[in-house]
């Protein structure tokens, strides 16, 4: 029998590295949808903007809670042909709840907005330009921390089997 100090290797280190590999490829996934969104957010700084008209605006902004879904659906008119949205900003569709109460107030059906659209695909538009909603640092903040992890967990798993190594030599 083995000796408590004796370090241990087997399935549940190929677990913790396959484990660890997984933290990597979700940080990685968070990571990469994030540089995404920024590219978008600084090209949009330069798109043009266009009239639209808000046609549906419903907020579900339950208490306590730092953000709230936006249902909002506004239609544009591009070189003839309308389209419809439903992006605030090219973050997504959440916002703080206290700005959700500022659009219940500001954002009523029928209104005209200006909206910001993509001159390369006008069928992408935005209502809020350079806002990345309430979750902008999210991505980035999950990524880097599971990336982080990830990699902790690997070098555990290398030491261990280095350590093993060293004490199976020595026996």
């Amino acid at each position: 029998m083995a000796s408590t100090s004796t370090p241990r290797h087997g399935i549940h280190t190929l677990a913790c590295a396959i484990a660890s590999a997984l933290t990597i490829a979700v940080g990685a996934y968070f990571l990469t949808s994030w540089f995404a969104a920024e590219r978008v957010r600084e090209a949009a700084q330069s798109w043009p903007t266009v009239d639209g008209t808000i046609t549906a605006c419903d907020w579900d902004s339950p208490g306590g809670v730092p953000s709230a879904p936006v249902e909002i659906r506004v239609a544009y008119v591009v070189d003839d042909v309308t389209h419809e949205t439903t992006r605030v900003s090219p973050g997504g569709n959440r916002v703080p709840a206290y700005y959700a109460q500022w659009a219940r107030m500001h954002w009523l059906p029928g209104s005209a907005i200006p909206l910001i659209v993509d001159p390369t695909d006008p069928s992408r538009a935005f209502l809020v330009p350079g806002w990345g909603g309430s979750f902008r640092w999210t991505n980035c903040v999950v990524g880097s921390g599971s990336c982080l992890i990830g990699i902790a967990g690997i070098v555990g798993v290398i030491l261990n089997y280095r350590l093993y190594r060293a004490v199976r030599r020595r026996e």
